[in-house]
């Protein structure tokens, strides 16, 4: 992540607690959502990002699913430095108490970041797949009408380097090539 100004953004939509919609539903029905592997590697990639955030260099963690929040910081100036550890607690607390749930919404994401005062320098996504949301008929989505959303996301035309950690999901088989362009485009890396 490159300084002065990196946004983490983590995904914490249904998807991010299976492989498949059909382990992700059984967790949900388990009640089992807050020990999903998945999701748990997902939390555990962002400590890791966010203890190797070179000095210097603020962050500001944004989750996304339907909606897009601060988990970092306040919304009025989400960028902390990673190494006041005050910040970074309350951070990670904040982190522990984040369920994953509903769609995720790429293009309200980067909208959100958009309007930061300051803009970031970088970003890194943390995520499994294509968007979901925001979906108003309430149906299944196809992958193709994924990838609709994903493009409509990227009318945000986001000019700052574009990384993505993209976790495993089946029924997305275009995903990793989409964020791989976007990546080289943006001069990230996926």
């Amino acid at each position: 992540l490159r300084g002065p100004r990196a946004v983490i953004l983590l995904e914490n939509s249904g998807s991010m607690l299976g492989t498949h919609a059909g382990s992700a539903l059984d967790r949900i029905r388990q009640g089992s959502a807050a020990t999903a592997p998945k999701w748990l590697r997902a939390k555990a990639a962002l400590r890791a990002v966010m203890a190797a955030i070179p000095q210097g260099t603020q962050v500001a963690v944004f989750h996304m699913n339907q909606t897009t929040a601060a988990l970092s910081g306040s919304e009025a100036n989400p960028y902390i430095d990673p190494y006041d550890n005050g910040a970074l607690l309350a951070t990670l607390e904040r982190l522990e108490a984040l369920q994953a749930e509903g769609g995720s919404d790429l293009a309200h994401a980067l909208r959100t970041i958009a309007q930061l005062e300051q803009r970031p320098s970088s970003l890194l996504l943390i995520g499994d797949g294509l968007p979901s949301a925001p979906n108003p008929s309430q149906r299944s989505l196809s992958e193709a009408d994924r990838v609709q959303l994903f493009k409509r996301a990227l009318a945000t035309r986001p000019n700052y380097p574009f990384n993505t950690i993209l976790l495993p999901f089946e029924g997305d088989p275009s995903a990793a090539g989409l964020f791989w362009q976007l990546s080289a485009r943006t001069n990230g890396s996926t």
